[in-house]
Formats: C-alpha cells, structure tokens, sequence
C-alpha cells in the first residue's frame, strides 16, 4: 500500500540514485566543459599521433623554386606534372634510411619576374595567379633559411635572389666536387650547373616536356648553415650527404 500511494504522489517513473551517480553528475555539472575540452585535445593527439605513424619515413627532400606552376591535378586522365616530376627524381635517389622505400618529398615555389608578370598582364587570356606567388614567396624565405631541403632545382632569377647573405656568404656549395673529372654537364657559376646538361633532364622524358627544351633551370646544393645544424643536429648532417649524393647521380657520367 505504502509504493502505491508513492506511485500516486510522484509517479511511477522514480530513479533510484546510488552515491557514485550522485558523485557523477555533480562532476558533470562543475566540469563539463573542462571535460569536453581533455576529450577533444586527447582525440586530436591521437589523430595526429596515428597519421605521423602511418607516414612513411622520408629518405630525401628536394626543393623547386620558379616560373613553372607545377600541377599536382590531372587532367584528361594523365598522371600530374607533379607526380612525373617526383617519379623522374626517385630514379636517382636511393632507399638511403634502408626500409625498402625509396620516398622523396618535392616542395615547388611559384616565382616570377616582374618581365615575366607584365608579359602576363599584357594577354588578357592569363591571369597572373598573385595569391600563390606571395605566398610562395614567403614560405621560400624561410625555406632557404633553414629546413632540410639541400638539394635545389631553381630558375636564374630565384637563384640569384639567395645566393648569399648580406655579408656575401655563399648560401650554396662551389659545385665542382660533386662533377666527375671529363664530365660535359654544363656551368652556370661556380656554385650550380645548367639543368639541361645533367643526366636527370636527357634521360627523363617528363623533366624535358615538363620544364621545356630551352629551359633556364639550374641544380645547386644548399649549404648546411649553422643555424640548420643547430636545429637539426646529426639528422641534418644526415641530410645533407643523402644530397650529396643525390646530386652526383643528377649531374651522372
């Protein structure tokens, strides 16, 4: 009689609180947000944890800086000029960290002159892409500054932007010791030799059609500043010889 006249009272739907659904919920309430906010960042660094697992390890890293836009779209079903250009490359680098893979990235900057702007503007049917250039522009001095991209391919006119410091401090290393004795490869200056003479551009159709017959492009090693050692330590040296060696097998004979 007594759960009947209760029933009457309040209902039949009575929730039975034990002391640890008491507990619980007065945590909720103090710090729901503060709950919301643990479970998020914990997701998060396990995404990220998860995605620089799944990542496979980079054997070397290649920079190219000027007036090819590079496109990394397909169109009419081909394979991207970006993918044919990292496909060209990866025949002349080596599975240098020994995991069976040869994986190389490839950063390309966007860069032109002001002729090269104004040849642009003058035809109404271009339209010179001026979001990318500055932003290229921007992420290529700090590139140039430090990072581990040594091995550069770069028109004349990037080149001769950075190719020393306010002091007059090479940026880049005299290119004659990586040349074998007799080779024909082709100089630009002491510190870069002319892409089209190099065993990369007369064996790779896709670097030839990609970059052009005539094309002003030259390969030049990035020195390892201080500032990219200090940073990078032995993995940086490490680096840096995997360019070395990279860049023999470019130049070939």
């Amino acid at each position: 009689m007594a759960e009947e006249r209760r029933e009457e009272e309040y209902g039949s739907d009575i929730s039975i609180k034990t002391p640890f659904l008491t507990k619980l919920e007065n945590f909720w309430y103090h710090y729901k947000w503060h709950s919301i906010v643990a479970a998020f960042i914990i997701v998060a660094i396990l995404v990220c944890t998860l995605q620089m697992c799944a990542k496979e390890p980079i054997d070397i890293h290649i920079m190219y800086a000027g007036n090819e836009e590079i496109s990394r779209r397909s169109g009419d079903g081909d394979i991207p000029e970006y993918n044919r250009i990292v496909s060209a490359l990866s025949d002349f680098a080596d599975d240098y960290n020994g995991d069976g893979n040869t994986v190389l990235t490839l950063s390309t900057y966007f860069q032109l002159t002001e002729e090269e702007i104004a040849k642009i503007e003058a035809d109404p049917a271009l339209e010179v892409n001026y979001t990318l250039l500055e932003q290229d522009r921007g992420a290529l001095e700090q590139r140039m500054a430090i990072g581990e991209y040594y091995l550069c391919l770069l028109s004349p006119f990037v080149y001769e932007q950075y190719k020393a410091t306010g002091d007059g401090v090479s940026l880049f290393m005299p290119i004659a010791a990586y040349v074998k004795d007799g080779s024909s490869v082709e100089y630009y200056n002491d510190y870069a030799v002319k892409l089209s003479s190099t065993a990369l551009y007369k064996s790779s159709p896709a670097v030839r059609e990609i970059f052009g017959e005539d094309t002003d492009v030259i390969v030049a090693l990035r020195i390892n500043s201080e500032m990219s050692a200090a940073f990078g330590g032995a993995e940086s040296r490490e680096l840096y010889r995997r360019a070395e060696d990279m860049l023999r097998r470019i130049l070939g004979e």
